[in-house]
């Protein structure tokens, strides 16, 4: 990307630091001053000539841009994406990766040979793989339906002119929970009118797909649970008895 797309990106984050956060009442004394400062080199940038604008472009530039790269530890209420951190909170704590996850990672595979079970074990095993997929499916949805109460009218803004400095890992989840249309997932290199209907088509059959993908699971989840919840009462019978 261009140095001058960059910097007009920062300068496009300064204005909405200062548009959204600046009079807020409830942004903290320290917060107001920083949107102020980024005031003022704007200001500065714009009213300076030769040289002496030149210095202040890239003083205005520089700090807008330490502002948006330590944008995670600014003050409450001056966060872009302030809305969304619970969300991410969740997110990283189901990674597998972690030691604590809200599904059982380590469920031994069907496919491996080495392992011998007879058929019971392994109509449970598979229980519990299937579970696993539900419950990813629960909590995609979920995670999803939390984005979109999570996204307001300065998201869009934020991304657009965010993604052009840093695309940082927490832009990356954030756009693609708010850009539900799978567009990425096809080739847009060319735009005319036919290519871009077979285009909408696709989306359409890779969503309908998907959506029924999503709720198979669910009703296989739906009857599992029936089957646990049997299991479980048996042995709850068989302790008060």
């Amino acid at each position: 990307m261009e140095k001058l797309d960059i910097q007009q990106a920062a300068i496009e984050l300064g204005k909405q630091f200062v548009k959204q956060n600046g009079l807020e009442p409830g942004v903290d004394t320290f917060g107001r001053w920083m949107c102020h400062y980024i005031a003022e080199q704007m200001v500065k940038a714009d009213n300076s000539v030769g040289s002496e604008k030149e210095l202040a472009e890239k003083v205005c530039f520089e700090t807008i841009l330490k502002f948006w790269q330590h944008r995670w530890q600014l003050p409450s209420g001056l966060r872009p994406f302030e809305s969304f951190e619970k969300i991410l909170s969740v997110l990283e704590r189901l990674d597998p990766e972690k030691p604590r996850n809200f599904y059982y990672h380590q469920i031994p595979s069907r496919e491996d040979s080495s392992i011998e079970r007879n058929p019971v074990q392994e109509k449970w095993i598979k229980f519990a793989e299937d579970i696993d997929k539900a419950a990813r499916v629960c909590l995609e949805v979920v995670i999803e339906k939390c984005a979109e109460e999570a996204k307001d009218e300065d998201t869009d803004y934020w991304l657009k002119y965010g993604r052009k400095i840093e695309s940082g890992i927490d832009i990356q989840i954030i756009d693609g929970l708010t850009d539900l249309d799978f567009s990425s997932l096809l080739d847009d290199k060319h735009d005319d009118d036919l290519l871009k209907s077979n285009q909408d088509k696709e989306l359409i059959k890779y969503e309908v797909a998907l959506i029924k993908s999503r709720i198979e699971h669910i009703e296989n989840l739906s009857k599992m649970n029936s089957i646990i919840l049997k299991e479980l009462k048996s042995r709850l019978k068989k302790i008060e008895r």
